[in-house]
């Protein structure tokens, strides 16, 4: 976006009221959204996405400071190849969001598959 701002699309730890939503103290929550693709959940502790398959993934549109990505991208992993940045139309919003990278790609299995879209975390 022009004013220095961008649309993230999160699905898991960084939703409001997630482990790491903290991340996104500097941003504001959009509105609740859903983009096509399929969730799994890899170990527990956080989710994975795909880009590929018509399932809605459910999550959230926040608005976040162009400064904030280094941050995002470094608690990603995208660095170890954990997860990618990538662009993606999210319900008509252009949005930024991560999805598996190639270190756990072989976590992606049919078991591991959230049917509904929707990611909890262990307890």
């Amino acid at each position: 976006m022009s004013d220095g701002t961008f649309h993230l699309f999160v699905y898991g730890t960084l939703l409001r009221g997630g482990a790491a939503n903290a991340l996104l103290d500097s941003c504001e929550r959009v509105r609740p959204a859903a983009v096509a693709g399929t969730l799994y959940d890899v170990g527990g502790e956080y989710p994975a996405l795909m880009l590929y398959g018509e399932s809605p993934v459910r999550g959230e549109i926040w608005r976040c400071p162009n400064d904030l990505l280094p941050r995002l991208d470094t608690f990603e992993g995208v660095g170890e190849q954990l997860f990618r940045r990538v662009a993606v139309a999210v319900e008509g919003t252009p949005c930024w969001t991560y999805v598996a990278g190639p270190a756990i790609a072989r976590e992606l299995t049919p078991s591991r598959r959230l049917p509904d879209g929707v990611w909890e975390p262990a307890q």
